[in-house]
């Protein structure tokens, strides 16, 4: 897989996810291990790992390379579209689609 320029997430979990672990997601702008992201966290790297499984099983993180027994994940892309049907779902009150980037800047 690639990186792709907007993800259209039209499902309520993944939208739920993205509320959820915005600053976690954050931490994988660039290539990065789970461990490197616990650390970077300060959080357990077995909970790391369990939430980059689920991450990356809802599509908004995928395996980028592997380099010596690491596994370096990133984000599946820079910006968010989420639709109004689905908004409810992270609590925002809008009348139209929300898009948003996880990158600074």
């Amino acid at each position: 897989m690639t990186q792709i320029d907007v993800q259209h997430v039209s499902q309520p979990e993944v939208a739920r996810a993205l509320r959820q672990y915005t600053d976690f997601l954050t931490l994988f702008v660039e290539p990065t291990s789970p461990t490197q992201a616990a650390k970077a966290a300060g959080m357990a790297p077995n909970l790391a790992h369990h939430h980059v499984g689920k991450l990356a099983d809802l599509g908004l993180l995928f395996e980028q390379r592997r380099e010596g027994g690491k596994v370096f994940y990133t984000d599946c892309a820079p910006f968010h579209n989420i639709p109004q049907r689905a908004l409810h779902v992270i609590a925002y009150r809008a009348t139209r689609s929300f898009c948003f980037s996880l990158r600074s800047g």
